[in-house]
């Protein structure tokens, strides 16, 4: 400890870049590093989200010819994307957008349920 309980100032450094200074998400995914900005990255969310938002919509639809609830089916979908996009970002730092893979879906509906008769 320095004198008057004060901790030394640490400079974080990446490829030679101070980011230090910078606030709690720029030290959590130095944007510095990748060379954006949380403009930028919030803006490419928003894309992604609006690219792939359609399987909030289609997953519902396909999973109903079986039924299964609708409702349900959407919230299911919104609730493993966003802890999978989560995890993606905290965990591995990496700008993936994850949700239920549409093929699996078709799969289960025609080739399970329907075809085999599976209920």
């Amino acid at each position: 400890m320095l004198p008057g309980n004060r901790l030394p100032k640490v400079t974080l450094l990446v490829n030679n870049r101070n980011i230090s200074n910078g606030g709690v998400m720029e030290k959590t995914f130095i944007f510095k590093f990748s060379n954006s900005s949380l403009r930028q990255e919030i803006i490419g969310g928003f894309t992604t989200f609006i690219t792939m938002s359609y399987i909030i919509f289609a997953q519902p639809l396909v999973l109903s010819q079986v039924g299964m609830n609708k409702g349900a089916v959407m919230v299911a979908t919104c609730i493993a994307s966003s802890i999978a996009m989560c995890l993606m970002a905290i965990l591995a730092n990496y700008p993936f957008a994850l949700a239920p893979a549409m093929g699996h879906n078709f799969y289960f509906v025609y080739g399970v349920c329907l075809a085999l008769g599976v209920s």
